[in-house]
């Protein structure tokens, strides 16, 4: 059978995601479903390793019911690809958020009631504000960073640039190379001066506010804030700190107009407080948290559940796909194991005569193709393969070779048989638990050929009663 791609003990089911130094990848071990970061090998630096390692020790100290948890962190995992060759890899195991990321919910839907929104607006408040009380800021805060569990709970992901916040909460800034979404980013996280941590998330979080009730950034704002960066980064070089901090406190008197119309005033008034561009004047987590809106009426869970729920199948049906698969791999795998002690019981001296590992044998995708040469069956490949070697004097042959890696066997027709034909044997895997024999003419005659595979078909109906 083709080998499954393994993580440790967990069986790899597909790719969440993709980053600059790894890749995500949904697992499962004992019914029990992750996402393992799997840190990409050519970027095994000293310095992405120290980021790594700076993430793992931040996911440790933050445990909170909306920050995504960490399950376990290994510097050299095994990883087993298809071809079963196996490689160490640096990776972080994290909880798996079954709904996905929030971004496509408002992707594919657009914006969300303020009722809804004050819900998840809030969940996000309460983990920044734990956060901040244990000295760290996530400085990469955005709609593709937050998650949504199976209740649809809200979960802070992706630390990989979070840090502890110094004396007077500052920290370095990150400078443009490292923000994809510079839309979310502080203008002052992009300059290599300190700045304050929180304050820089409070605007992303300002950003992603304006996103979930609008379907989009500031319109306005944008560009004017687009224009300020631009500006700030030529001018890095002529700028010192006080200097920066006056030009922002220069801009902010053009106050942010946002051209929705549709929120309400409360919200409007919470928005510009959280995005005024110089720091010391926008609001703190604490200001965000009393502010009228805030505390406005939320919707009911059964009415965040019906609303996420509808928007759920579009977001996830990739995904779904993967538990779709799972589960029919499991069915195939009951069906086929079903009989599995039988094949050491019964078929233990082909075993050793033909030193078969089964571990290390491949079973290739196949697929019905209607061809008179084919076989279709509901049976072990395990089972078939064995009695293939055991019983092939059913079908007057004799094995020639036998392939190390797959379900192959070359056989060659003995003496009863007019002319002597030589033919393969090949079992690949097909969809269901159903498993398909090409036979293959190597040489030989035709008609005699067809008479071969016409004894096989009828060997491998029978094989129920030869010795299982």
């Amino acid at each position: 059978m083709e080998l499954e791609k393994k993580c440790g003990e967990y069986i790899i089911l597909g790719t969440l995601g993709k980053g600059g130094f790894s890749k995500v990848k949904l697992a499962e071990k004992d019914g029990q479903y992750v996402a393992i970061k799997i840190f990409k090998k050519d970027k095994d630096t000293a310095q992405n390793i120290m980021t790594l390692a700076n993430e793992v020790n931040i996911l440790k100290l933050i445990l909170h019911p909306n920050i995504i948890k960490l399950i376990d962190f290994s510097d050299a995992l095994p990883y087993r690809k298809r071809n079963g060759q196996i490689v160490n890899r640096i990776c972080i195991i994290l909880e798996y958020a079954q709904g996905g990321e929030f971004f496509d919910y408002i992707k594919n839907f657009g914006c969300l009631s303020e009722e809804i929104t004050r819900f998840y607006f809030k969940q996000l408040l309460v983990s920044m504000i734990f956060m901040a009380n244990k000295g760290i800021c996530h400085r990469d805060l955005k709609l593709e960073n937050l998650l949504l569990d199976q209740n649809f709970n809200l979960k802070v992901a992706d630390f990989g640039l979070a840090a502890f916040l110094h004396p007077q909460n500052s920290v370095i800034g990150t400078k443009c190379m490292y923000c994809e979404n510079l839309e979310y980013a502080a203008p002052e996280s992009l300059q290599n001066i300190p700045y304050d941590g929180t304050k820089a998330d409070i605007y992303s979080a300002g950003m992603i506010l304006h996103i979930l009730v609008t379907g989009s950034p500031p319109n306005n704002e944008a560009v004017f804030k687009q224009k300020l960066k631009q500006y700030l980064l030529k001018r890095n070089e002529n700028l010192n700190r006080n200097q920066i901090l006056q030009r922002d406190q220069q801009i902010q008197e053009d106050q942010i107009i946002l051209e929705n119309q549709t929120i309400s005033e409360d919200l409007i008034n919470l928005i510009c407080g959280m995005l005024v561009l110089n720091p010391n004047n926008r609001f703190s987590l604490d200001q965000c948290m009393q502010q009228p809106w805030t505390n406005g009426p939320m919707a009911t869970e059964q009415q965040i559940q019906k609303e996420l729920q509808r928007r759920y199948p579009k977001t996830q049906g990739e995904k779904t796909d993967f538990f779709m698969k799972r589960q029919a791999q499991r069915i195939k795998d009951e069906f086929r194991s079903s009989d599995e002690s039988k094949v050491q019981e019964c078929y233990s001296q082909i075993i050793e005569q033909y030193q078969l590992n089964f571990q290390e044998r491949v079973l290739t995708k196949g697929r019905e193709l209607g061809f008179p040469n084919e076989i279709l069956i509901y049976h072990n490949p395990k089972v078939v393969f064995c009695f293939l070697l055991k019983e092939c004097s059913r079908f007057s042959s004799k094995v020639s070779s036998v392939h190390n890696k797959k379900y192959y066997i070359d056989f060659q027709t003995e003496d009863e048989i007019d002319e002597t034909i030589k033919f393969s044997v090949q079992i690949l895997d097909c969809d269901n638990e159903m498993i398909k024999l090409n036979i293959y003419k190597i040489s030989g005659d035709y008609l005699g050929f067809k008479e071969i595979v016409n004894r096989i078909e009828q060997s491998i109906n029978n094989i129920g009663q030869v010795n299982i």
